[in-house]
């Protein structure tokens, strides 16, 4: 394609395009062929007809291959870098005005991931709400297809807000203040650990995306590990020694909401 750029693929004279430069039928024929030799045969016949009817599409608006590639309507702009598209799109894009919980714009469709983009993509969306300070503060915008999203902090500019994102769908600004939640690591003003290997954490947000957890032992920053950004768990070792200890958890959203929780703990 026009804009592949890994170097994997070799260009090749004519690029496989046939010209038929006359009205005779020809054959052809296409011999597949898989690693063991095995193989499949297709034999058909083309044939140029000037007279064909040809139904006409008029796109007048595309994204281009080694392009920097501008879309702007009144409440929504998406931008790429030359690098973004394999080949030449046939723009879709629609704005819908349902309103969704906490949204603070309309949602706007705008082809979908399954094109897929080289490298990242600038989306601006218009706010059709007044915010407060906070809520200015708070701003993320949900890219959504399917059973797939991808939330984005989103930067505040005189009635705009926008992202960058790696991929195509549904886009929509919301205002997020709701810091996430963190589980206890047991029950009791001075929790006993004694007979536990692990601590395991399963922080929860409201729009079901953490950016961070931190956790700090006596001030000592721990090695947790993550499993599909659900489960984050701490194997005890050598940094947490037998006694009493302040333990410290940090939770932060995609919105920039901040949660701690500060617990003392005790291993015999």
């Amino acid at each position: 394609m026009p804009g592949e750029r890994s170097g994997v693929y070799k260009v090749i004279p004519d690029a496989g395009v046939i010209s038929l430069t006359d009205t005779l039928p020809h054959a052809v024929r296409i011999d597949v062929f898989d690693a063991a030799g095995n193989s499949s045969q297709l034999r058909f016949a083309v044939q140029y007809t000037p007279n064909f009817f040809k139904s006409p599409y008029n796109a007048t608006e595309q994204l281009i291959p080694n392009e920097v590639n501008v879309f702007e309507r009144p409440n929504f702009e998406l931008y790429t870098t030359e690098l973004a598209m394999y080949d030449t799109v046939n723009i879709i894009y629609s704005e819908l005005t349902n309103v969704s919980p906490g949204s603070v714009s309309a949602k706007h469709v705008f082809l979908n991931p399954k094109i897929p983009v080289h490298d990242s993509i600038t989306v601006r969306l218009k706010v059709n709400a007044k915010l407060t300070d906070a809520g200015a503060a708070h701003l993320v915008i949900v890219n959504k297809f399917d059973d797939k999203e991808i939330i984005q902090k989103a930067a505040w500019n005189r009635g705009w807000v926008s992202a960058q994102f790696r991929q195509f769908g549904n886009f929509q600004a919301f205002v997020d203040t709701i810091a996430p939640t963190v589980n206890a690591p047991g029950i009791g003003d001075t929790i006993n650990l004694t007979h536990a290997t692990r601590l395991v954490y399963n922080p929860k947000d409201n729009f079901k995306k953490v950016k961070s957890l931190k956790a700090e032992l006596d001030g000592q920053w721990l090695l947790l590990t993550n499993d599909k950004n659900l489960a984050f768990i701490y194997q005890f070792d050598d940094y947490f020694l037998p006694g009493v200890h302040q333990l410290k958890l940090t939770a932060e959203d995609m919105a920039g909401n901040v949660t701690e929780k500060t617990w003392w703990v005790r291993r015999q």
